[in-house]
Formats: structure tokens, C-alpha cells, sequence
């Protein structure tokens, strides 16, 4: 596949991938990165060898989902959190949304992802347990922006039952404990 990379305006890997993202591609793809030239003009090796970039399709969109508070500092960890995945995942787009009292919610957001031509969307709920908010409140909300924009969502469970995260904090505790 032959794909336009002049006017890259950084030499680093991220901004290719940004750049590539952006690109009408199959559904996944690789892409072998064995320089960047930057608009100075200077070529960039990545190493000797090959670089390979995964670069996810830009019609699916990963939407962290918190509750929200009237305190506009207690946002901070979520956007650190939003910034650690998208380091992880750079040519994916990765929103924040949240329930109440912050901006953007979660209907601007997937309205948002929806204008951007986002089909698939998976909600990742910022919630330790299982409950009115991730019973009631998410579903209803999913099933709304699903009507509204034909768009197709997975949800993933509250933090609580992801044993990896239970078994961290944990770790966290009783290392705390030892302090």
C-alpha cells in the first residue's frame, strides 16, 4: 500500500503514526518506517533496521468513562489516564467522557466520535463497582447513542472485576502497610 508521508512536521514515531491514522486504511494494517523526513529536509533513520507501526482503523474510538465531580482538579487522574493509553495506542483516538458536572459527556463525546466517523466504540467505565451508574445510568446511555447513531458499542466491566487491577490494588495496600 502506497501512502503519502511528506510534510510530516515531526521526526518521531508518534507523529508518523498520528499521520498514517489519520489515512483511509484497511481495517489494521503494518507499516515498515525506515526514515522521516522532516520539511527541512533532513531524513531521519529510525535504526538500522525497520520499524513496524500497528496502526488501529480510525473508525473505532476507545472512550474512558468516569463520573465527574464539581471539583475541576479531580479530573486530573483520568486525563493522565487518557494520556498513558494514548501513549499506548497513539493512532487511536481515545476520548474522555463523564456522567455529570464535567464536560464533555458522554453523548457530546460519542456525538463527537460520531462526526469524526467513528463506527465501533469501546466504553472503558472508570468506575470500581458494579452499581447504579454502570446498571442503569451506562446501559441507558449506550442504548441511546446506539439508536441515535447507529453506532456499535462494547462495554467493558467495572474495574472491580478485573482481578489484575483487584490483585494491584492490593499489592498497593499491603505495600503501604509495610511503610
Amino acid at each position: 500500500m502506497g501512502l503519502q508521508t511528506t510534510g510530516v512536521r515531526n521526526c518521531t514515531a508518534f507523529a508518523l503514526e498520528k499521520r498514517l491514522a489519520r489515512a483511509q486504511v484497511p481495517d489494521k494494517f503494518h507499516v515498515n518506517v525506515y526514515a522521516v523526513t522532516c520539511y527541512d529536509g533532513a531524513t531521519t533513520p529510525l535504526n538500522h533496521h525497520a520499524t513496524t507501526m500497528s496502526v488501529p482503523h480510525p473508525d473505532r474510538a476507545l472512550l474512558l468513562f468516569a463520573h465527574g465531580s464539581s471539583d475541576p482538579g479531580w479530573a486530573a487522574p483520568f486525563r493522565r489516564l487518557q494520556a498513558a493509553v494514548q501513549a499506548r495506542e497513539p493512532g487511536r483516538m481515545v476520548e474522555l467522557a463523564f456522567l455529570e458536572r464535567m464536560e464533555p459527556s458522554f453523548d457530546e463525546c460519542v456525538n463527537i466520535l460520531h462526526q469524526r466517523g467513528v463506527r465501533e466504540v469501546m466504553v472503558a467505565p472508570i468506575f470500581l463497582a458494579l452499581g447504579g451508574h454502570m446498571r442503569k445510568d451506562l446501559p441507558a446511555l449506550v442504548t441511546a447513542a446506539r439508536e441515535r447513531t447507529g453506532m456499535r458499542f462494547r462495554v467493558l466491566p467495572a474495574l472491580g472485576e478485573i482481578d489484575a487491577l483487584i490483585d494491584a490494588i492490593a499489592d498497593w495496600a499491603a505495600g503501604a502497610a509495610h511503610d
